[in-house]
């Protein structure tokens, strides 16, 4: 029984290091206060997008009345984008949105 015990003890804290190194993977999957799980499948099939502007169009495709200041914030929280790409300054999210929406209403 002590063994037992102590095994389970011991695999607790190995976990524990394990989760508290980061594990294998280079970053969050999806941003930490995300807890729309809708928002988690847009963001994950986001990740295939080839250009920033491609991503833009995906991101208002799936949530047409987002905010240029929420774009840039859920563009900015995956480190595989700003990895990628650069990041997008505020006046380059207003006029991609205008231009996202312009050419959804035609």
């Amino acid at each position: 029984m002590k063994l037992y015990i102590l095994t389970a003890i011991f695999l607790a804290g190995l976990s524990f290091l394990l989760i508290s190194c980061g594990g294998s993977h280079d970053g969050a999957i999806v941003p930490p206060d995300t807890k729309d799980t809708n928002k988690v499948a847009v963001l994950l099939s986001l990740r295939t997008s080839q250009s920033r502007e491609e991503w833009v169009s995906g991101y208002l495709k799936r949530f047409p009345d987002a905010h240029p200041l929420a774009i840039i914030g859920d563009y900015n929280s995956d480190s595989s984008f700003t990895k990628r790409w650069r990041p997008f300054s505020l006046s380059e999210m207003q006029a991609l949105v205008q231009e996202n929406r312009k050419e959804g209403a035609k």
